[in-house]
């Protein structure tokens, strides 16, 4: 096993030598004070999911420009959702971190300028994976869907709870 430390907030992947689809992300980026289930938690797990994906297809995580970009995404995740007005009086928070293994199908819908597409399908000799990877690193695309189901749970490893 292999294990990327980014040094931004907490954010570490550990990844099969050579097997980088069998990777798992953690972070510091939760608000544990909030359900799992609260907005500002779920874009969290969106940018986790593509920080892993972007991993897996081969991009450095760890260089300047890309940890100044999830800084920046994580900033704007919380002036979207401003979750600190969200303070509930006689709660009490119960925080649970799973490391999980899983097999999970990712569908995502890109909005791309028609010559920006044009443009990239040549440069890549019509790979369509590689030119959407290259309009994907000049920021020239606009995810507008995404979903990520679990379709199995292969194994599950230091489940810690804690009540906060």
């Amino acid at each position: 096993m292999k294990t990327v430390e980014t040094g931004c907030f907490g954010i570490t992947i550990t990844a099969a030598e050579n097997n980088t689809a069998a990777a798992s992300i953690q972070s510091e980026m939760h608000d544990v004070a909030l359900s799992s289930e609260h907005p500002f938690n779920i874009s969290v797990d969106a940018l986790e999911a593509l920080i892993l994906a972007q991993f897996c297809a081969g991009i450095d995580i760890t260089t300047p420009a890309y940890l100044q970009s999830i800084e920046t995404a994580y900033e704007a995740i919380g002036a979207q959702h401003d979750h600190d007005d969200n303070e509930e009086e006689d709660v009490i928070y119960i925080h649970k971190t799973r490391n999980i293994q899983a097999n999970v199908t990712e569908s995502i819908t890109y909005k791309v300028r028609g010559e920006d597409w044009a443009e990239a399908m040549d440069d890549s000799g019509e790979d369509e994976e590689q030119a959407l990877l290259t309009l994907q690193n000049r920021l020239d695309v606009e995810r507008v869907e995404w979903q990520a189901d679990v379709d199995e749970c292969l194994a599950e490893y230091d489940c810690v709870v804690t009540v906060i």
